[in-house]
C-alpha cells in the first residue's frame, strides 16, 4: 500500500510538472501570437495544448481515483475532442478574425498570408471589410487580401474532386 501511494505520489508530480511545461509553452504561445500574429499552425497547437492540458488532468484524477485502466479512453475522448474542435472551429476564419483585431490596434497585417487561406476565410475577409468600426488602412487591407484571393482563385488551375467544398 505503501508502495502504491508513493508511486501515484510520484506519477501525480510528474504529470504536474509537465502540466508546468504546458503552461509555460501556451504562455509563449500567446506572446507569440500577441507579437506576430495568429497562423494556422499556431492554432493548432493553440488548441492542442488545451486538450492535451484537459488529458493531463484526466490522468490526474484517473490516478486519483485508481481508475489507470481508463487511460486509453481519456486519450481516445480527449483525441475525438481535438478532432471535433478542429471541425466546429473554423480555423481560417478565426485566423483573420484575430490578426484584423491585432490591425485595428495599430498591429501590422500580412496580407499575403490572408490571401493564400482557404475559401472559409473569405466571409471574415467580407466582414472585416464592410466593417465601418475598423481604420481605413485595415478595412483596405482586407480588400486587398480578398482581391489577392479572387485573383489566385480565379486563376488557379482546374482542382480534383478531393478539393471540392460547398
Amino acid at each position: 500500500v505503501l508502495q502504491r501511494r508513493a508511486f501515484s505520489g510520484l506519477g501525480i508530480g510528474m504529470v504536474a510538472l509537465v502540466g508546468v511545461m504546458l503552461v509555460s509553452a501556451f504562455q509563449r504561445l500567446l506572446l507569440y501570437e500577441a507579437a506576430y500574429g495568429f497562423s494556422r499552425l499556431r492554432m493548432y497547437t493553440h488548441l492542442f495544448m488545451i486538450w492535451l492540458g484537459v488529458l493531463l488532468a484526466a490522468v490526474v484524477l484517473l490516478e486519483l481515483l485508481r481508475r489507470e485502466r481508463l487511460f486509453p479512453l481519456a486519450a481516445l475522448l480527449a483525441s475525438i475532442g481535438f478532432a471535433a474542435t478542429l471541425a466546429l472551429v473554423n480555423v481560417d476564419a478565426t485566423i483573420v478574425r484575430q490578426n484584423v483585431r491585432r490591425a485595428a490596434v495599430g498591429e501590422g497585417l500580412d496580407v499575403t498570408y490572408l490571401a493564400h487561406l482557404s475559401s472559409d476565410s473569405v466571409p471574415a475577409l467580407v466582414q472585416a471589410f464592410q466593417s465601418p468600426d475598423l481604420p481605413s488602412g485595415t478595412r483596405e487591407a482586407a480588400g486587398a487580401a480578398l482581391a489577392c484571393q479572387a485573383y489566385l482563385t480565379s486563376n488557379r488551375p482546374q482542382a480534383d474532386w478531393r478539393s471540392f467544398t460547398l
